[in-house]
């Protein structure tokens, strides 16, 4: 850690590092495996490119967006070493002119890069990988940034994130630092679990942005009016708030509706969604950095990869899909440290738009029969792409039935190509996939669940959000709506002789395994007198209050 702090001082001009980059970096430059789950704005980047320069090699970086990758590009541009050597980064994208990518493989292969970021779907090409396994430096760390991306229970799941822990293999098994500013603790399992990760140090420093203050809208009904009364509620919002600001929509058309309405007044608005033109999408971005905009009316694909630390509102029209997705997107205001806000306007019949995209991700028994046919035929190994056709599906759907049946142990997916596995009985996958999937949609609908309790919930909303992530926050926060609330309930001592309910809430610590009789095990992710909060491996999220923890359905595990 000497030999980091030298490096952070010298090279990046950081006076001193931050308690949670040290924790991060510490199994990272000692070769192990590291999931890191930093706060936004913590200073993720400078903990993979620290670590990089001690180790020395050729550290690889995934990132999803080409923003993203330029971004942190900007931040390697004009570093040098201690020994007067620049620190040299490129990046290998469908964007960049032809000249920089072959300016970028040139010095890949010679060995004179330290830095190359990229896209997961870049890095599942051949040339790339034939590239990176020829270069005269090889790779010593592979960093996968947003990492929440590989997790089908994290925001905006990426299918070419699958790939990497096969992309991994074929880079020498170097070690793997992923980074990510959200993950739940299914979420954190998952992502250790895709990429292979061989006894991972979980490094999660503290989820609360106390400088964001936290507020629900409630408007109820179903109706065109009742909508739009909520869109009214919207406006007056960000009106009534300070800017810059950034307001989420569910879909491309009420962006377009809620950016005219708001461009109408005193503000400069703008829509963002992937349904615009790239050359109008990358002009509303570099406006809204630049100062040039008020307010930009998204979708989720706006902010990923925006490093704008003066955002002071984050308004939602629209519930979002779990809470994962809005401490992501909440996590955009206030980078700078400064006071900033976050509403939700929440209506409960918006929550069917959650739903239908959960259940659309649902992988269908036909597919996965249809797959499983074509490679029983087969008998051997069949490639991605054409499995795809002789089973009659599109690639996304074709990913994803695979998936799902190596999960399910009936093949595996290696470079491309599927393999069948040998005595297993395609019967007995097809029924493991169908109760799987059962039982994600089961965890799916739960996480829109908790979106609900989160938005109608009397209790300290930020106790409520932390909890989620397995924090714990004694409460109140004094920054959120239901601070002046009356208390609710609190459990009461049993009478003399009656059954006590089991566990008490005041004796589970969060981290406690648990058993339930009717779901199975699970985790407490957070406790206080009034209830427990529980993810089991089955059912997913549940609240637990006195009336479904008596008659002994809870017990502690051992």
């Amino acid at each position: 850690m000497d030999d980091v702090d030298a490096l952070a001082r010298t090279v990046f001009g950081y006076p001193s590092l931050r308690r949670e980059q040290r924790l991060a970096l510490d199994p990272v430059v000692q070769g192990r495996d590291t999931l890191a789950v930093l706060a936004t704005g913590s200073g993720k980047s400078a903990v993979y490119q620290l670590a990089g320069l001690v180790l020395s090699g050729l550290t690889v970086v995934v990132s999803p967006l080409v923003a993203l990758q330029r971004d942190q590009l900007r931040g390697l541009a004009g570093r040098v070493r201690p020994d007067g050597r620049p620190v040299r980064a490129a990046q290998l994208n469908a964007a960049i002119h032809v000249d920089e990518a072959r300016a970028a493989r040139a010095a890949v292969a010679t060995g004179e890069l330290d830095f190359l970021l990229l896209g997961p779907e870049q890095l599942d090409r051949p040339a790339t990988r034939e590239l990176l396994t020829a270069t005269a430096r090889p790779c010593t760390l592979l960093v996968v940034d947003e990492a929440h991306l590989i997790s089908e229970w994290g925001l905006d799941f990426r299918p070419d994130y699958l790939q990497l822990a096969d992309a991994r293999v074929a880079l020498g098994s170097p070690p793997v630092l992923a980074l990510t500013a959200t993950a739940s603790p299914p979420v954190q399992t998952e992502i250790t679990r895709r990429l292979a990760m061989t006894d991972p140090a979980v490094v999660v420093a503290g989820f609360d942005r106390p400088n964001i203050s936290l507020a629900v809208h409630p408007v109820r009904g179903g109706s065109d009016a009742d909508h739009e009364r909520a869109d009214d509620t919207v406006v007056e919002t960000v009106l009534a708030g300070p800017t810059p600001a950034l307001v989420y929509a569910a879909t491309r058309r009420h962006c377009e509706e809620l950016a005219t309405r708001l461009g109408q007044l005193v503000l400069r608005a703008a829509p963002y969604h992937a349904g615009l033109p790239a050359a109008e999408r990358s002009a509303t971005q570099d406006a809204f950095l630049g100062g040039d905009l008020d307010v930009v009316v998204a979708t989720s694909a706006f902010g990923l990869g925006i490093d704008k630390p003066d955002v002071r509102s984050v308004v939602h029209a629209s519930p979002p899909g779990s809470l994962d997705e809005y401490y992501q997107e909440v996590g955009r205001a206030g980078r700078d440290g400064g006071p900033a806000r976050a509403v939700l306007v929440f209506n409960p019949s918006d929550l069917r738009l959650p739903r239908l995209f959960a259940s659309a991700a649902r992988v269908r028994d036909v597919d996965v029969a249809a797959v499983m046919a074509v490679l029983t035929r087969a008998g051997g190994p069949v490639p991605l792409e054409e499995l795809g056709r002789a089973a009659g599906l599109g690639a996304r759907s074709t990913e994803k039935a695979v998936d799902r049946i190596a999960e399910a142990g009936g093949a595996t997916l290696h470079d491309g190509v599927v393999t069948p596995t040998p005595d297993a009985p395609p019967t007995t996958t097809v029924r493991r996939t169908h109760d799987a999937e059962q039982a994600r949609e089961a965890v799916a609908e739960s996480r829109i669940d908790a979106v609900r309790h989160y938005a109608e919930t009397t209790l300290c909303r930020r106790a409520e959000l932390l909890g989620y992530f397995g924090e714990t926050y004694p409460p109140p926060c004094g920054s959120c709506d239901n601070d002046h609330r009356p208390p609710p309930l609190v459990f009461r001592e049993p009478a003399h002789g009656a059954p006590r309910s089991v566990p008490d809430p005041r004796g589970v610590q969060p981290g406690t395994r648990v058993q339930h009789n009717l779901w199975g095990e699970g985790l407490v992710l957070s406790a206080d007198p009034h209830e427990l909060f529980v993810v089991f491996d089955s059912v997913g999220y549940r609240h637990l209050t006195p009336a479904t923890l008596g008659n002994g359905l809870l017990h502690v595990l051992p």
